[in-house]
């Protein structure tokens, strides 16, 4: 189960639909404008359960933009993997997720 920090959202691992990508980060670009500027993209996580329409989204970044750190994708690597099986999406997240882990820096190569 995974629960999010801005809604309560309980979400079975085993059987949503789950996908790792990157998303877009904006920062302001000076204190005068409320312009967003392209800041780059980090790693983050989505599951939707299994028949909705509602992604819900888990940045793998704290507020400073910086990667969470490699102990705690493990974690979550580990539980996806030991609730799905060899599951392909599954399998995809997974790898994606211990890769980060491993290499926090690939990301930019």
């Amino acid at each position: 189960m995974l629960e999010t920090t801005r809604q309560r959202v309980v979400l079975d691992l085993s059987t949503a639909d789950l996908r790792f990508g990157f998303i877009p980060v904006a920062t302001a670009s000076d204190d005068r404008a409320p312009v967003q500027v392209p800041a780059g993209k980090r790693p983050a996580f989505a599951v939707r359960p299994r028949g909705d329409d509602t992604w819900f989204t888990y940045p793998l970044f704290d507020v400073t933009g910086a990667v969470i750190p490699g102990q705690q994708m493990q974690v979550l690597a580990d539980t996806i993997a030991s609730v799905r099986g060899p599951d392909d999406a599954a399998a995809e997240v997974v790898k994606a997720l211990r890769s980060l882990a491993d290499d926090p820096f690939a990301q930019y190569q």
